[in-house]
């Protein structure tokens, strides 16, 4: 991914000090933005000045902001160890008996994700599987049962575009949410399911409304150096090929292996579709540079400031203090230090011995009812906490939608959805 995700950890419980005040308004968002689309990050790729750049940034905007720094060890910089992929692929198509001419970044352009030097596919057939979905909850499944094992497979992007019974002009809404997309329609899914059904490769056919972005935007992201996070086994359980071909390159395969494309796209939007096999094969060579990447995350954490829940726990020990004075001071202690993760460290070193038992007190029955009431309050904690993050990060995520759409129709930007 070309992206710096900032990971906002949001952290801590009945913290003493009072909740920063964070500017969301439009403008700021807008400028934020701005910065981080600048020439100077150079596109934030990991690994780069850009990303130093932008780490930079992040971090001096979280302080600015109040935040503190959210990694265990007092950090404010989360290590990622990626792999960058930079590959030449050659394509060779052949209907029957006959080359089918395929020029990369014109005609197709092909990935892997596998980290080796070089990805090698055999002359395999190719099978159409329309959109290439299995949704049982819709009652749909493309494949049929059909083995694409070893197989190339052409698969259309998208959701199956269901026309509505009642308006041939709209699409069902009751399958595949209608107009928008779900998981299966994104390209992830198309290479995930086909990775668990075992083909050696795929191709995606490009259109430019149903993908919502023209043919440039695919060559220029899938032509360059591809950036994954590192897998124990280098990914060599994924699919070996990754691909995209233009719908003009896909008609005309169809055409030659005397197909029609428009004809077998039309039953592709009914469940009775079944995979129907191209009478041609389809290798593929890509040879690879790989380099190790340390990328990085940016965390950082707002503690709580809820007074109720503190004073519910000053409760807790004062019930304690009363079964057993030393135990109730400890907890009392505890409660008082400002670090949250110390803070807990002691609360938990207050109510349970090393060996992970309750501490004795002279009235054992307040000692469990003092135990009780923190596990109560360590689940409200838990649940305050989760529904103050999930309102942030709603009201977050809503105006930074909003400026994106606004900025990219001001500058007449189109991205690829991942």
């Amino acid at each position: 991914m070309r992206r710096l995700l900032p990971l906002v950890a949001l952290l801590g419980a009945c913290a003493p000090k009072g909740e920063p005040a964070l500017d969301l308004s439009a403008e700021r968002l807008l400028a934020d933005i701005r910065v981080l689309a600048d020439d100077s990050l150079l596109g934030r790729a990991p690994g780069t000045l850009g990303e130093e750049r932008t780490v930079a940034f992040l971090t001096a905007q979280f302080k600015a902001a109040g935040l503190e720094p959210g990694n265990p060890d007092g950090s404010w910089v989360q290590s990622v160890d990626m792999v960058g992929i930079r590959g030449t692929p050659e394509a060779t198509i052949t209907v029957s008996g006959r080359p089918f001419p395929m020029r990369w970044r014109d005609d197709y352009v092909a990935v892997s994700r596998r980290v080796v030097p070089a990805v090698n596919v055999a002359a395999s057939d190719v099978v159409f599987v329309g959109y290439g979905v299995v949704a049982p909850e819709f009652g749909w499944d493309d494949y049929k049962g059909v083995d694409v094992r070893g197989k190339t497979v052409v698969m259309l992007v998208n959701d199956p575009a269901v026309p509505d019974a009642a308006d041939s002009t709209a699409l069902d809404a009751k399958l595949f949410r209608g107009d928008a997309m779900t998981y299966y329609g994104r390209w992830t899914y198309k290479y995930e399911i086909a990775t668990e059904k075992g083909a050696a490769a795929v191709l995606l056919v490009h259109e430019d409304g149903p993908a919502g972005y023209p043919w440039e935007v695919v060559r220029g992201g899938w032509s360059g150096e591809r950036m994954d996070t590192r897998s124990a086994d280098g990914n060599a359980g994924r699919v070996a090929v990754e691909g995209w071909i233009t719908s003009a390159s896909a008609r005309a395969l169809f055409a030659a292996a005397g197909q029609d494309f428009a004809h077998l796209k039309a039953l592709a939007v009914t469940r009775d579709f079944a995979p129907v096999p191209i009478p041609a094969t389809a290798a593929f060579s890509i040879a690879q540079e790989i380099r190790d990447v340390r990328s990085a995350n940016v965390v950082a954490k707002l503690p709580g400031t809820d007074a109720t829940l503190r004073d519910e726990l000053a409760r807790a020990a004062a019930v304690l203090r009363q079964a057993s004075p030393s135990a109730g001071a400890r907890l009392g202690d505890a409660l008082a230090l400002d670090d949250v993760e110390s803070r807990w460290q002691a609360v938990y070193a207050a109510l349970f011995t090393l060996e992970d038992t309750p501490r004795v007190a002279v009235d054992r029955a307040s000692t469990r009812a003092a135990l009780d009431a923190c596990g109560r309050l360590a689940e409200q904690v838990a649940q305050h906490e989760a529904w103050q993050d999930h309102g942030r990060m709603c009201r977050l995520s809503r105006e930074l939608l909003a400026q994106w759409r606004a900025l990219k129709q001001e500058r007449s930007l189109v991205d690829m959805p991942d």
